[in-house]
């Protein structure tokens, strides 16, 4: 499975969000990190369910606002 995940984030050429979560980023493995693989790393602490429904709110709708006008859909 790893070796997909590396091979899909290296070789894709289309601009996509590819979200990873662990609950231990230590144990994630270096390859990961390698150039064109990971370009952001966010540390998220535990949420409420109110918050992380915000969050994710919040997250969609700045993904929303760089969209072009013809490809929004709502």
């Amino acid at each position: 499975m790893l070796s997909q995940i590396l091979w899909w984030l290296q070789s894709h050429t289309s601009r996509v969000i590819t979200v990873i979560t662990t609950n231990n980023r230590q144990a994630l493995p270096k390859e990961l990190y390698r150039p064109g693989r990971i370009d952001r790393v966010i540390d998220i602490p535990k949420l409420t369910l109110m918050e992380a429904k915000n969050f994710a709110i919040g997250v969609y709708e700045n993904i929303l606002c760089k969209l072009p006008t013809s490809r929004r859909k709502r």
